[in-house]
Formats: structure tokens, C-alpha cells, sequence
């Protein structure tokens, strides 16, 4: 282990550049961790390269969530001196990782490639999660960082199937007083209310509700794992106050006339009297064949009620 304490330091301080803002702060979902083994023949220089191409190209094929390596070197020397894959699930559990990818890493040749084995692990249990796979960088990939990026890039797809999935995004609802506002969040316009929830990162974010002729609206809501809902009423401008309050007053006139004022009071509309005539002509009609049939299907004697159409057995 002492002979490889120098390069377990190079990578330490390597994977704590590449990870980034601490998950905490961010409030973001677990990274995948990537927690390296050197082995044969590795040097700092080739290790530092190798580490920080995994990473990369890896970050290109995980969704929604960051990829980071180990942050110490204590962490690297348990990782090394695990046995058994519950101690690399501990290991990954105690880096915060959503699941890890193990590198081993060798170069037998000082001349030749860079050989590496990489297997995805799940978090505490560490269960491998599909097969190992083989890859390797070839002498002229591990001389520039963007050269081994591209040549990691193409092989990582094997892992694909293995990675963790996207994380659940909470979702934030944004309700308004009024149709058509535009909604925008954290400066970034995502559509006009109504509203489908806005699936957003966990954390504070900052909702903009503007609409002509209405003061603009502004809140910060804290968006946790469970989702969030922000309601945001919207104040008129003192014209569109006044013209809402006259829009408010012809509606509530039409109702007591029964309409608008052009068509005048409800008692004066043809169709109403019309209707009323109607119902008591069928009214008297029906009224007068029960009365000629003696009120219980007898004879039609002594008053002849003509037949009416569609009625049998009066």
C-alpha cells in the first residue's frame, strides 16, 4: 500500500476538483461515484489523465444526476484494501453515491495502453450491477485529456444498461388569479397559466408571474423531494381595475333584466309568452279529455270531444 500512497494523493485531490459543489449545498439527487483502484505500472501523470476521462465521459451519459470521484485519499486506500463487495458498497455509501463504477486500472507496459476494468456497484450492498467491462487507452489517447475522453466515450456504452436511473424530479405548481399570465422561472419562461406542475431541481427557485395590465408578481419557493406549490395573485392596474369593476356591474344588470339591455326585461321577450301559451293550451286540452271521459276511461257520453291526435282510449 505505501508504494502507492503518492498516487492514491494525485487522485484524491484529482476527484475533488471533479466533483464539483458539495451535494448539501446544491441539494442535488446522489451523484454516481466513480472510485478508482491503481494497480501495475500506474504513474500519477497516466492516472490523473485516466481518472478524469472516465469521469467526463461518463457525465455525458448519465441523466440527472453529476458524476464525482473520491474526495481523500483514506477513502481510495479502503476502497483498495476492500475484499468483498459489501465493503466497495460501503465504501460508495460513505461518498454519497447513488451507485459507484469501480476502475481498476493498470498498464503493464510503460510503453502500451492503459488497461481498465470497470463494473457498476449498487450503494451499501455493493452488488455488481451487470458484467465487468474491458477497456483500455492506447499510449497516444493517455498524452492529451480530450484524446482520452473520446476514446472512453464509444466503450461506456456497454455500461449504459448498468448506470442508475434518472432520478424522480419534484415538480412545482404554479397557480394564478388569472388566464394567459406568463410564467417564469428563475428568469426562464416555461408557458402561461394555466399550468402543468414544472418538473424543477430541488431547492429555492424564484417564480415571475407577469400580465398587461396587472402588477407583476414575484415569490421564492423552496422546492423539496415532495413537489411545492407557489400561488400567486396577480393586481390589477388601477385601469384595468376600473374596467373590470364595469365589465363586474353590465353582467350583474344583464342578469336582473334577464340579458343584455338592447333585448330589454325578460317578461318582454316573445319566446317567453310564446312558451307560457303553449303549456296552457296542452294544459286545457288534457284537462278537457279527462273531463269528457269521466275522469276514468268511461263512455264519451254527454259531451263529444273530438279525437286528438296521438291520444288512444280517451
Amino acid at each position: 500500500m505505501q508504494r502507492f500512497a503518492p498516487l492514491l494523493l494525485a487522485l484524491a485531490a484529482l476527484a475533488s476538483l471533479a466533483a464539483g459543489p458539495s451535494r448539501a449545498a446544491a441539494q442535488e439527487p446522489p451523484p454516481l461515484v466513480v472510485l478508482p483502484v491503481p494497480g501495475e505500472g500506474l504513474d500519477e501523470a497516466t492516472a490523473q489523465i485516466a481518472l478524469g476521462a472516465l469521469i467526463a465521459a461518463l457525465d455525458a451519459r448519465v441523466e440527472g444526476r453529476a458524476v464525482a470521484g473520491v474526495t481523500d485519499a483514506d477513502a481510495v486506500a479502503a476502497l483498495v484494501a476492500c475484499e468483498d463487495d459489501g465493503c466497495i458498497g460501503q465504501r460508495i455509501a460513505a461518498a454519497g453515491g447513488a451507485a459507484g463504477v469501480v476502475a481498476r486500472m493498470r498498464r503493464p507496459d510503460a510503453a502500451g495502453p492503459l488497461l481498465l476494468t470497470l463494473r457498476v456497484h449498487d450503494t451499501v450492498t455493493g452488488s455488481p450491477r451487470g458484467d465487468a467491462l474491458e477497456a483500455s487507452l492506447p499510449p497516444e489517447a493517455l498524452a492529451d485529456a480530450d484524446a482520452a475522453r473520446a476514446a472512453l466515450g464509444e466503450p461506456l456504452g456497454a455500461l449504459a444498461a448498468a448506470l442508475p436511473p434518472p432520478p424522480a424530479r419534484p415538480a412545482l405548481l404554479v397557480a394564478t388569479t388569472q388566464d394567459g399570465a406568463e410564467i417564469r422561472v428563475d428568469g426562464e419562461v416555461v408557458g402561461e397559466s394555466p399550468l402543468a406542475p414544472v418538473e424543477l431541481a430541488p431547492g429555492r427557485h424564484t417564480v415571475t408571474v407577469t400580465l398587461d395590465g396587472f402588477e407583476p408578481g414575484n415569490r421564492s419557493v423552496e422546492v423539496g423531494a415532495e413537489g411545492a406549490r407557489v400561488d400567486v395573485e396577480l393586481e390589477p392596474l388601477p385601469e384595468t381595475a376600473e374596467r373590470m369593476a364595469d365589465e363586474d356591474a353590465a353582467e350583474a344588470a344583464g342578469f336582473v333584466d334577464g340579458g343584455s339591455g338592447d333585448e330589454g326585461p325578460l317578461y318582454t321577450r316573445w319566446w317567453l309568452w310564446a312558451a307560457v301559451g303553449g303549456a296552457v293550451l296542452l294544459t286545457t286540452i288534457i284537462a278537457v279529455a279527462v273531463a269528457a271521459s269521466g275522469g276514468g276511461g268511461g263512455s264519451q257520453d254527454g259531451f263529444p270531444v273530438p279525437p286528438i291526435p296521438g291520444v288512444e282510449g280517451m
